[in-house]
Order: structure tokens, then sequence, then C-alpha cells
């Protein structure tokens, strides 16, 4: 009687070496069969599946149930990362519609002549009355401070407003004030902009580098069934 072999296999270029390795013509078959290790990767299972069918001329596979479980596996990855990607990249493309509208906005306020910039400020005749204040260098008081009653020089004078040429220094100042606002909003907003457009072709590659690695290396997945479903995807 002719000897019987049984080979472990992880990709159809095994299976075509086992068979030329020891010299098994077509009508022998029978003398070979193959099973298919637990840790095959899925893209050589889908190719072991799409040349496995029910039948008697070919080699005996003694697990098909595992070349199953690998497509099963397979499929379930894809749709994993399409629909992770798709999900992630709208959220992205929102995130970039949103800051590039902001963007779009500053700079409509940065074309604006400085006469129809608001005063957001104290009415302009008023800028900088009050009572004067000071710089203290010293601390003014001891760890233990008494308040005796003082006399009227104690008192903080006080300070009129702006003459004219103030009143007009003063305007000036609160326009560059806002100009600077805008300059630094625009500033962070590229920034952010710049973040977001780079996260994507960032994401994009490393995502591909993993579904790659999935399918590709060596795996667990679809060793048996499995559920890809718990816990739902985010």
């Amino acid at each position: 009687m002719a000897q019987q072999y049984t080979r472990t296999v992880r990709s159809m270029a095994e299976v075509t070496a086992a068979i030329q390795e020891l010299n098994i013509q077509p009508a022998e078959a029978a003398r070979l069969q193959f099973e298919v290790h637990e840790q095959t990767s899925l893209l050589d299972a889908v190719k072991l599946k799409a040349r496995t069918r029910a039948g008697r001329q070919g080699y005996k596979v003694l697990n098909s149930e595992l070349l199953d479980c690998k497509l099963d596996a397979n499929i379930a990855i894809d749709e994993v990362y399409k629909s992770m990607y798709r999900s992630s990249t709208v959220r992205i493309d929102d995130a970039l519609r949103t800051v590039e509208a902001a963007i779009a906005q500053v700079m409509v306020c940065k074309q604006r002549p400085d006469d129809q910039i608001p005063n957001v400020g104290p009415p302009v005749e008023h800028r900088n009355r009050g009572v004067e204040h000071m710089i203290f260098p010293h601390p003014l008081y001891s760890r233990n401070p008494s308040f005796p009653y003082g006399n009227g020089n104690q008192r903080p004078l006080y300070q009129e407003a702006y003459a004219q040429p103030g009143v007009d220094a003063a305007v000036a100042r609160d326009k560059r004030a806002q100009r600077a606002i805008w300059d630094e909003m625009l500033r962070f907003y590229e920034v952010r902009k710049d973040v977001l457009e780079n996260s994507k072709s960032e994401m994009e590659r490393r995502m591909k580098a993993v579904y790659d690695s999935l399918t590709e290396e060596p795996t667990n997945l679809g060793s048996g069934y499995a559920n890809f479903d718990d816990p739902p995807l985010a």
C-alpha cells in the first residue's frame, strides 16, 4: 500500500511545494492530505479558500472549517478598516471645514479699515480717568500690619481723562490690540488646520499599515469563530 502523507501548510506555495517534494501525481492525490495551520495569514487563507471546494479529485483538507473562519475574519477586518477610516475621515473633514470657515472669518476681519473696528472699551472721553495708581517696589505692610487713621495726604489722587492727543493715541492702541488678536487667532487656526491635515494623512498611513499587518502576517484571527461586533465600533 502506498504511503500516506499529511502536511500542515500556511499558503498555496507550501501546498505546491509539498506536492512537488513528495512527487505526488494527480492520480495519487488521495495519498496526500493537508491541514491548514491555525495562524495562517488572512490573505493566504483567502487564496487557499479560493482553491478549495467540495469534491473527490483533489487533496483533502482536514480542517476546512478553519478556512471558513479565516474568510469570515478577513471580511470582518476589511469592513472594520473601511468603517473606521470613513468615520474618522468624516470627523477630521468636519473639523477642517470648521477651521477653514474660522480662518476665512478672521481674514475678513483683518481687512476692515480702522474706522470700522468698533470701540469695546470705555467711552473715549473717559479713558484713563480715575484715581492714580502707583508701583510699590517694596511691600507696603508687615506680616502683622496696623492701620492707624491717616490724614488726607495719604488718599490716592484723582487723575483726569486723556486730553485729545492722549485719546487719539488710546484709540490707535485699541485698533492695534484688536488686530493683534486677529493675527494670533489666525496663527492658532492655521496650526490647527495643519495638524488636522497631517493627522488625516498620518491616520490613513498608519491604519493601512495595521490593515496590511493584520491580513498579511501570521495571526490567530479566524482561528475559530469570534464576534466582531463586541464591542460595537466607535
